[in-house]
């Protein structure tokens, strides 16, 4: 068995257990006699990035033809039985779903947080438990300033995902959800 393993790492030194779960799940297939084929980008890329390069990253968290492309150059070389896809915000993009589910591979993604159905990861306002966002109105982000304390780059995110609500790429791209607990389930259906 071969599988693509793709994930977005959060910026080096950053406390993240996406990214350790995804590198010990890695290891531990490969252990197991899993064929693993790793595709990662790094926040820290985005840090490093000039002006332009950032303007570029930040149309590029709707639609990354750049992972897109890749992705699909990496299924149609390498053949994995199974794409799965741990964190694919802000670099990667839902471009890259679309790029799986089209190569014919079955698609699974573990999902980490709530970005699902809160853009901002965590489903808090606060210090207080939010699922607003979970019907699709998004700009009650802006209002919040839900996104990293700000109105601007709240309003991004709301247009970027209600853009990929209306076209449905967190479902009808995704065959699998690995999902970490009960609530998750409760919140995706």
């Amino acid at each position: 068995m071969k599988v693509l393993a793709i994930h977005n790492f959060h910026r080096k030194g950053s406390a993240s257990g996406d990214d350790q779960v995804f590198k010990s799940e890695t290891a531990l297939m490969e252990n197991h006699g899993i064929e693993v084929v790793r595709y990662t980008v790094s926040n820290d890329e985005f840090d490093h990035a000039g002006i332009l390069g950032k303007i570029k990253a930040t149309l590029g968290m709707l639609w990354s033809f750049k992972n897109y492309r890749a992705v699909q150059h990496i299924i149609k070389k390498e053949k994995p039985d199974i794409v799965h896809i741990h964190t694919f915000f802000p670099l990667l993009s839902p471009s890259i779903l679309y790029a799986a589910k089209r190569s014919g591979a079955k698609v699974a993604a573990t999902l980490h947080d709530t970005r699902f159905i809160c853009p901002c990861a965590t489903s808090l306002r606060g210090t207080e438990l939010c699922n607003k966002c979970g019907d699709g109105k998004y700009l009650r982000m802006c209002k919040y300033s839900c996104f990293k304390n700000s109105k601007i780059q709240s309003f991004i995110v709301a247009c970027i995902f209600w853009y990929h609500r209306k076209r449905r790429s967190f479902y009808d791209q995704i065959d699998h959800y690995i999902c970490l607990n009960e609530n998750q389930i409760k919140l995706l259906k």
